[in-house]
């Protein structure tokens, strides 16, 4: 067993039977660990959102809209995926079921036509699920980031306000 004092944390490379969980409650000349029966663990992989953005960067950016289409209109790109992970503690690898969506919205004042334009509101999100063999154990979870774009030359006061009521 390793104790750290300084950090207050514990760490342990045997099993403690009745003793799932450490506290350290540290003093000046120690250490006094309370035991906690923990009920529940939760050992499935899982992915970091800022490491899925990250990692998609590039792919959101080369992922254009309709250049046909009319500004004034939000325009939706969705795609969906199955991906295989590496999971070390379940001794293989684990599936994931992805959706990405991409919005687009050009942003001016109410009832101006397309060269009035100030801006252009972006939203990504990357939805994922472990896939699990029996129905309803796998819980979504979805990473959303929103970026605003002032278009060249544009004055968008009402950027902020904008790009948080998206």
């Amino acid at each position: 067993m390793c104790i750290r004092d300084s950090t207050k944390t514990v760490s342990t490379v045997m099993s403690l039977p009745g003793a799932a969980a450490f506290e350290a409650l540290g003093t000046a000349s120690g250490v006094v660990l309370a035991s906690t029966q923990v009920q529940q663990v939760d050992l499935s992989a899982t992915l970091s959102c800022d490491a899925m953005h990250h990692m998609l960067e590039t792919a959101f950016k080369a992922w254009v809209v309709d250049d046909q289409a009319s500004p004034l209109e939000e325009q939706i790109l969705s795609a969906e995926g199955t991906v295989f992970v590496p999971d070390n503690l379940a001794g293989g690898d684990s599936k994931w079921k992805l959706s990405f969506h991409k919005k687009v919205k050009h942003v001016g004042l109410a009832g101006l036509e397309e060269n009035d334009l100030n801006g252009v509101l972006n939203k990504l999100v990357v939805c994922f699920a472990a896939a699990k063999s029996e129905p309803g154990q796998g819980q979504e979870k979805c990473c959303v980031r929103k970026y605003a774009t002032p278009l060249k030359g544009k004055v968008w006061n009402s950027m902020v306000v904008d790009l948080k009521l998206w």
